[in-house]
């Protein structure tokens, strides 16, 4: 008689458990991909001018306070602030004072990932500009000598939350070590039920191979 085939050591737990596991990263990378490139593609844009606009200018409204300006582009970002002509007036006409952005302007730099990117822009903070009260202003930049003619789809960028591109990091972080925690706890958890069920099973499966015991008849 053939050996009887030996069982698969699987459960409706561990296959629960690799759900959960595939599930799990495809949500955390998912988050992190769309929430990267939403924040890419967020804020108030003013065209920056070029030959191909004659007036380069723009509004945008402005809570009171300090605000972060980003350059952004499809082509590429210029390397000096210098290069690009900036100007922002209040809402009574009066012309704010222009500060360079001064943190670190690599690590705020931001660009499409080689894969899976849902948006082709590049950008960097180049300025720091406080509004006095809240208000639409007039906002005027417009690209200078050689930088001019790839100006044409590159922008000006105000009012993205967080407004640094490391804040918006630290958060995704923070977001997928939560996320990947709980993928782990129900993977472990699943794992465990999935060992007690192997358990039991073993233990059935011995109980029924065991030979039953001879019953014996008194003797006249």
């Amino acid at each position: 008689m053939a050996a009887q085939r030996a069982r698969r050591p699987i459960t409706i737990f561990s296959v629960l458990a690799l759900i959960v596991l595939l599930c799990g990263v495809a949500t955390v990378l998912y988050f992190r991909f769309f929430t990267m490139d939403s924040w890419i593609n967020s804020g108030d844009r003013v065209p920056i001018g070029s030959q191909r606009t004659s007036t380069p200018e723009g509004t945008v409204e402005l809570a009171q306070g300090v605000h972060i300006v980003f350059y952004e582009s499809p082509v590429g970002v210029p390397q000096y602030a210098g290069m690009i002509s900036f100007n922002v007036n209040a809402p009574d006409g009066t012309p704010l004072m222009i500060g360079l952005f001064r943190g670190d302007e690599d690590a705020e730099s931001y660009g499409p990932r080689p894969i899976l990117s849902f948006t082709n822009m590049s950008g960097r903070p180049l300025w720091r500009i406080e509004a006095p009260v809240a208000g639409v202003y007039q906002v005027f930049a417009k690209a200078e000598d050689d930088f001019l003619k790839d100006a044409g789809d590159d922008r000006i960028v105000f009012n993205k939350v967080p407004q640094l591109f490391t804040e918006l990091n630290q958060r995704t972080r923070t977001m997928m070590i939560v996320l990947l925690s709980l993928t782990g706890g129900v993977f472990v958890i699943l794992y465990i039920l999935h060992g007690i069920a192997l358990s039991r099973r073993a233990n059935l499966e011995a109980g029924g191979s065991r030979p039953a015991a001879m019953k014996l008849e008194p003797m006249e």
